[in-house]
C-alpha cells in the first residue's frame, strides 16, 4: 500500500482543499490518503471554526482514508515546529510521499531553500543577526538574509503556503529523507490573506469571515461540505469566540506580573509590557492584535502568543510535554474506506504508540505523552465555551465523542 500524506487544518474545508487531494492522489498513485491536522486551535493562533471531529468528517468524505490529531501544543506553533510535528507524526504512520500546497511553481527554490535553513552556513548565520540587531522580525530576518543567497527568495518568502513547505521539506532533511518523494499542488483560489474574496475560490478566512456575518459561501465548498455547513449554522454549532477571548486575555493580565506573561510561548523581547500597555482601554480582539504589530513582532506571533496566554499555556507546560522532541502518540479523528488496513499496519510497524480510546489508553503512554494529551482535554474543555450555542458549551468531549467513520 502506498501512503499519501498531508498536514492540514481544513478550517474549514473548502474547494481548494478538495483539489490538492485529488490531483496529490493522481500524481502519486497512492492508495491511501493520511492527514494529520490540527485539532481545535490552529497554527494561525484561533480557536477552529468548527470543531475537530466534524473537520475530520469533512476530510472523509473528501478523500482521506485516515486523520489524525497534531496535539494543539505543537498545532499552536511558528511554522518549524508546526511542520516538523506533521511531518513526524505521518512518518511513523507510514507515509510513502508527502503532499502540500504552495503558491509557486519555482519548486527548486523550495528545495534550494529547505536545505540553507537546514545547514545555515557561517555566512548566513551573520547576514540574519545582521538584520535581527537592526530591530526586524525573524522571519524578515530571514527572508532578507536567504534573499542575499537564492535569487527570488524573498518573493518566495512571503507565500504562507510555500513557507510551510519549505518547513515540511527541512523536517523531512533532518528525519533523514532529504530525497524523500514529495507532490507539490500549487494552490487555486484566493491567497490565504484574503478575507473577503467570494466566490469558488474563496480562501479559508475569507469563508470564516463570511460565517461570521452570517453567509455560508456554498460555491466555495464541495456540495455535501455545504450541506454540513447549513446544520452547523442552524444549530450554532461554530466558534465565534473574540469577546470571549479578549474577556479572558483581560482577565489573566489582572492577576500576572510581566514575568509570568513572559513565560508563555511566543511572548519575550518586551512584547509582555507591550500587552500591558495596550490593554489598559477597551479595544476588541482584532483590534489589540493590530495595536501590538509591530517590525518585531508580526500579527501571526501575536495572535499565538495571546491565544497562549488565554489558554493558560506556558514553557512549563511544553517542558513537561517534551515538546522539542514532537508528538509521542497518533491519535485518530476519523477512520475512512482503508482507514482500518491503514490502523493494522500502524499497529505493527508505528515507532508511537496509537490512540483510538482516550479513556483507556492515556494511561499506557509516556508520561510526557499521557501530559500532552491531558492538556488536549483540558484545551478541548475551553474551546466548547467559544461555541456560538450555550447548550454546547460542556466538559468531557474528548472522553464522550467517538471516532468518525465513513
Amino acid at each position: 500500500m502506498r501512503v499519501l500524506g498531508i498536514v492540514c487544518e481544513y478550517n474549514p474545508f473548502h474547494n481548494g482543499h478538495a483539489y490538492q487531494i485529488r490531483k496529490a492522489r493522481e500524481e502519486s498513485g497512492a492508495d491511501a490518503l493520511v492527514c494529520v491536522m490540527s485539532g481545535h486551535y490552529t497554527q494561525r493562533g484561533e480557536p477552529a471554526i468548527v470543531d475537530k471531529w466534524t473537520r475530520a468528517r469533512m476530510a472523509i468524505l473528501n478523500g482521506a482514508d485516515l486523520v489524525m490529531e497534531m496535539p494543539s501544543l505543537y498545532a499552536m506553533s511558528g511554522a518549524e515546529s508546526f511542520a516538523a510535528a506533521g511531518i513526524k507524526l505521518l512518518l511513523a504512520a507510514g507515509m510513502d510521499v508527502l503532499s502540500f500546497g504552495c503558491e509557486t511553481e519555482k519548486t527548486n527554490v523550495l528545495y534550494d531553500l529547505a536545505a540553507l535553513f537546514d545547514q545555515e552556513p557561517a555566512v548566513f548565520r551573520q547576514e540574519l543577526q545582521q538584520f535581527l540587531r537592526i530591530g526586524e522580525s525573524y522571519s524578515v530576518s530571514r527572508m532578507k538574509a536567504a534573499g542575499r543567497y537564492i535569487a527570488q527568495a524573498e518573493e518566495i518568502l512571503k507565500q504562507p503556503g510555500s513557507i510551510l513547505g519549505i518547513e515540511y521539506l527541512k523536517a523531512l532533511r533532518r528525519e533523514g529523507r532529504k530525497d524523500f518523494p514529495v507532490v507539490m499542488v500549487r494552490r487555486l483560489g484566493a491567497a490565504h490573506k484574503d478575507e473577503w474574496s467570494d466566490g469558488a475560490g474563496a480562501s479559508a478566512s475569507g469563508i470564516r469571515g463570511a460565517l461570521r456575518q452570517g453567509r455560508i459561501l456554498r460555491e466555495a465548498m464541495p456540495l455535501q461540505i455545504a450541506e454540513i455547513w447549513e446544520k452547523i449554522y442552524e444549530s450554532g454549532a461554530y466558534c465565534m469566540g473574540d469577546t470571549l477571548l479578549k474577556e479572558i486575555l483581560y482577565w489573566r493580565l489582572t492577576e500576572w506580573t510581566p514575568d509570568q506573561i513572559r513565560q508563555a510561548p511566543e511572548i519575550g523581547e518586551g512584547l509582555e509590557y507591550r500587552i500591558l500597555k495596550m490593554t489598559e482601554g477597551d479595544r476588541s480582539w482584532e483590534s489589540l492584535i493590530e495595536s501590538l504589530v509591530c517590525k518585531r513582532y508580526p500579527a501571526s506571533r501575536i495572535r499565538r502568543g495571546l491565544m497562549n496566554l488565554c489558554l493558560g499555556i506556558s514553557q512549563e507546560n511544553r517542558e513537561r510535554a517534551r515538546w522539542e522532541e514532537g508528538p509521542g502518540y497518533l491519535r485518530i479523528l476519523g477512520i475512512g474506506p482503508r482507514g482500518t488496513e491503514l490502523l493494522r499496519r500502524i499497529r505493527r510497524e508505528s515507532s508511537l504508540p496509537l490512540v483510538t480510546q482516550l479513556h483507556r489508553q492515556i494511561k499506557d503512554l509516556s508520561e510526557s505523552a499521557a501530559y500532552t494529551l491531558e492538556e488536549e482535554v483540558r484545551l478541548t474543555d475551553i474551546y466548547t465555551r467559544f461555541l456560538v450555542n450555550p447548550n454546547f458549551r460542556e466538559r468531557g468531549w474528548e472522553y464522550r465523542k467517538e471516532i468518525v467513520k465513513n
